[in-house]
């Protein structure tokens, strides 16, 4: 329907137990409004049949037109989540947000977060606040979400845009708002938090605050350590990262990859938080 426009390459890829999951869409120039984006999986290594998965939404937004639409434009950023595969709803489709919008006074924004139970996936409506919600991470025995939008949909229509940390502590059927921050100009720019990274002494937020008049972006990290949401700053090094993903490890630590804007010129960069927080660069591995 549009082609060089459509993003229609394949974004993600997540293994998980016996299937292949995949990710695609496009989350700018929307089409979930006209043909469903749905959660697929490979079975086999030697099989080229994709499926789509079953995904239980009842309840949870607007009704379904098959049983394996999901409610997102875009599916992408699988997590895996004390054992459990979480996939984050990128962007709700437009008969989501109305349905919000016509069961909510004054009219509200809710985005979506979903969870492999068996075979299906559950549909959690459930993030308040939540035009995008782009990641989700366990950390120490809760579930954790982060994205942007507003509570509500005047709010968001007026140009106030905020970023967002929220928290659940029943496997995504709720979500809590742990923090939000505005936009310090309504209606000049964009503010998100887009990717998470569980450490043993932190989580830590990754995202940006946008200028639409210079065309530009100013790096918006921090540090949660439990109670306390802190802004990063110099001379501390994740402050200066760009970060265009996470990958939590095994031993308490992470990497997060992006462009380290403490170079000039800059340069795409790979970084190590290690269990206590503290981060460095790798040049090499």
């Amino acid at each position: 329907e549009l082609p060089g426009v459509y993003q229609a390459g394949i974004l993600e890829l997540m293994p998980h137990e016996d299937r292949l999951w995949l990710g695609y869409g496009d989350a700018n120039y929307n089409m979930g409004t006209y043909t469903p984006i749905e959660l697929r999986s490979f079975a086999s290594s030697t099989d080229p049949a994709v499926a789509a998965a079953l995904i239980e939404a009842e309840g949870q937004g607007a009704p379904q037109d098959t049983p394996e639409r999901s409610g997102e434009e875009q599916i992408d950023r699988y997590r895996l989540c004390d054992g459990e595969l979480y996939q984050a709803g990128i962007d709700s489709i437009d008969a989501d947000e109305l349905h919000t919008q016509e069961s909510s006074d004054p009219p509200a924004i809710e985005g979506n977060a979903y969870r492999l139970a068996g075979e299906s996936w559950q549909k959690y409506r459930s993030v308040p606040g939540g035009e995008h919600v782009h990641d989700i991470a366990a950390w120490n025995g809760a579930l954790y979400a982060v994205g942007s939008g507003a509570d509500f949909r005047f709010e968001f229509e007026g140009g106030e845009i905020f970023r967002y940390l929220w928290r659940s502590d029943d496997r995504a059927a709720t979500f809590s708002t742990v923090e939000r921050i505005r936009h310090p100009t309504p209606g000049a720019g964009d503010s998100r938090w887009v990717h998470l990274l569980p450490t043993t002494a932190a989580l830590f937020a990754f995202g940006y605050e946008s200028d639409f008049q210079a065309g530009s972006a100013s790096i918006r990290n921090a540090r949660y350590d439990g109670v306390e949401l802190t802004a990063l700053a110099v001379p501390d090094r994740a402050a200066s990262v760009f970060a265009l993903g996470s990958a939590p490890l095994p031993d308490g630590s992470g990497l997060v990859f992006g462009v380290d804007v403490a170079e000039d010129p800059l340069h795409y960069a790979l970084f190590h938080v290690a269990a206590d927080g503290s981060t460095s660069r790798l040049d090499e591995l």
